[in-house]
């Protein structure tokens, strides 16, 4: 009912599903959704469904959306994100829709964002962090103009830490409050809603609550 929704309950109920499809074998999962409701149509793109097409033969008068998932779909990304450890560029190129949507002007980072990603991979790698032992933190800076990606940069990194990191904390900074709120946040908000892993996450951009968490 109407006082159910936004407090997480359709999202529980696919995951459930999701769970017994897994358990019995069944591969792939099919919803039929009518155009008009666009709410539970967002919720199972989110939740990594994606459009078939229109179902005409049942539902004449209204054809209903089809949208459809592997039932082991949350595996094959979680598999997938576990490879990029160490690896920040390919869980960028990974991660979002590059040549579609928003992005489809463009194939990737660009090179001094690539240059940056990989290096940052290799000292990763350098460190061989083992999960308790402390090593010795990274530390880059950039100087560079107004507007040559350093806010998307640094939320594709935001997002690499909390996908390959399970239970990372961290805090994010910036010269002044509308700064973080207005430039920095917001590029993190764009790039959350282009990701694969979107729905591991709640994310608030609200006045005074600036935070992102496993869900």
């Amino acid at each position: 009912g109407a006082d159910a929704r936004r407090r997480g309950a359709g999202t529980r109920l696919l995951e459930a599903v999701e769970d017994w499809a897994r358990g019995e074998g069944v591969a792939k999962l099919e919803l039929h959704v009518f155009p008009r409701n666009a709410g539970a149509i967002a919720l199972y793109e989110r939740a990594g469904y994606e459009r078939e097409g229109l179902r005409r033969a049942q539902f004449p008068s209204c054809p209903a959306v089809t949208l459809t998932v592997h039932a082991d779909h949350h595996q094959r990304i979680a598999s997938e994100i576990a490879l990029c450890y160490a690896d920040p560029l390919r869980h960028v190129m990974l991660s979002y829709p590059w040549g579609s949507g928003q992005l489809r002007d463009r194939t990737g980072p660009q090179d001094w964002q690539r240059d940056f990603l990989i290096d940052v991979g290799e000292q990763v790698k350098q460190r061989g962090f083992d999960g308790s032992t402390p090593v010795a933190p990274i530390q880059f800076s950039t100087a560079s103009g107004h507007g040559i990606g350093k806010s998307a940069l640094t939320s594709w990194l935001i997002r690499w830490i909390m996908d390959t990191r399970p239970f990372a904390k961290g805090v994010v900074t910036a010269n002044t409050s509308e700064q973080l709120r207005t430039k920095t946040w917001a590029e993190l908000a764009k790039w959350h809603g282009m990701s694969i892993t979107k729905h591991w996450y709640e994310l608030n951009s609200g006045s005074g609550s600036l935070s992102m968490y496993h869900k």
